[in-house]
């Protein structure tokens, strides 16, 4: 879409067809809702009001994938060498770099990663990096919290993001631009925070309840 972007802008163009073979994609792009994916879908709602507001027919199209078709291998490697050429570094389509044999580009993006956590995990070995025991006893002799410290990561991680601002909650999330307005998407209520859901979420009662009489037993 950046690109298709860019071209109109250039070249004056006032209609648009995105072709893709991925139906989840176009379900996707359908709404912004808190799902895996949000930003992206964000970001291509935002860049479809922009068309519009410049009078730009967007259209979305599905087409079959490679498998069984003629000569459609071919138009990939071509599609990955033009966007990789747009990024800055020009190749040869029969000579493409070896990450490139990742067609999409959410491969790529899946081996860089896998390749940075492997840099990582060097680079802790060579600094001596404490073991985990002895870094949570660290954490609690300087004031941190026993019980979230023996928990499972999943829990550890949602404590401190409630506690530090950064749950994945519609105020939050309208704050980093991936969500329009902090809309609660369980109850309707016009603010989702961190306060609203403990307390007030008509989703929750029961779990609200629940929590509130457990920690007054505590």
């Amino acid at each position: 879409m950046k690109i298709a972007d860019e071209i109109c802008r250039k070249k004056g163009v006032r209609r648009v067809s995105v072709f893709t073979d991925s139906q989840a994609t176009l379900r996707r792009i359908q709404s912004d809702t808190p799902e895996p994916r949000q930003a992206q879908a964000l970001r291509t709602i935002n860049w479809e009001s922009e068309f519009l507001e410049r009078n730009v027919q967007v259209e979305y199209r599905w087409v079959p994938a490679d498998k069984g078709l003629k000569g459609n291998e071919k138009a990939d490697q071509q599609a990955t060498r033009a966007a990789y050429e747009w990024c800055g570094r020009k190749v040869e389509t029969q000579m493409l770099p070896e990450h490139l044999d990742y067609v999409y580009f959410s491969h790529m993006s899946r081996k860089l990663t896998e390749l940075k956590w492997e840099k990582g995990k060097e680079k802790i070995k060579e600094k001596g990096k404490k073991s985990k025991h002895s870094y949570q006893y660290d954490l609690v002799k300087r004031g941190g919290n026993s019980a979230v410290m023996e928990s499972k990561k999943p829990i550890v991680v949602r404590f401190y993001q409630l506690k530090t601002g950064h749950a994945l909650l519609g105020k939050y999330l309208q704050r980093i631009g991936t969500r329009r307005d902090m809309k609660c998407w369980w109850c309707g209520h016009e603010y989702q925070t961190r306060d609203h859901l403990f307390k007030w979420c008509k989703r929750w009662k029961q779990e609200q309840k629940q929590l509130w009489d457990d920690s007054q037993e505590g």
